[in-house]
């Protein structure tokens, strides 16, 4: 078993590899979208811990006075095609079997873009509007 192997999926490569955590690698991925939108000159504000929402940060834009609910997803899941595939579904809610049977999977609503960042670097920014509908996941372009 790898360095990484604590009987998950936890596979991390690219700007990823030296992540010890899928918590580790969530939080680059939170912390290059709070730089993309400070670039843009929005103010960023975290919510509380645990707070069980679907909003990794809100951005304010202090000129135009535009409010931005974000949600940030990472990705190490490349298509056979090369492209990242990004996972919809919340990491809170696994999908796993329990003795009730399997546990509901929670894919995010309320917010109003997705911010992803794959293992190459690159960043994709969609609106909630543009991905009703997915409910597994969608490929970076």
């Amino acid at each position: 078993m790898g360095k990484h192997s604590n009987h998950t999926n936890f596979a991390p490569k690219g700007i990823f590899e030296d992540c010890h955590s899928m918590n580790h690698q969530t939080l680059m991925g939170v912390a290059e979208a709070i730089k993309d939108y400070t670039e843009k000159g929005f103010i960023c504000f975290i919510p509380l811990p645990d707070a069980q929402c679907d909003v990794d940060f809100i951005a304010y834009h202090p000129k135009n006075h535009d409010i931005v609910k974000v949600q940030c997803k990472t990705t190490c899941c490349q298509t056979k095609t090369g492209k990242y595939a990004v996972g919809l579904k919340d990491g809170h809610y696994a999908d796993t079997k329990t003795e009730q049977g399997y546990q509901r999977v929670k894919v995010p609503v309320d917010y109003d873009e997705l911010f992803a960042l794959s293992a190459s670097g690159n960043t994709e920014i969609w609106t909630s509007d543009e991905l009703k509908g997915y409910k597994h996941s969608i490929r970076m372009e």
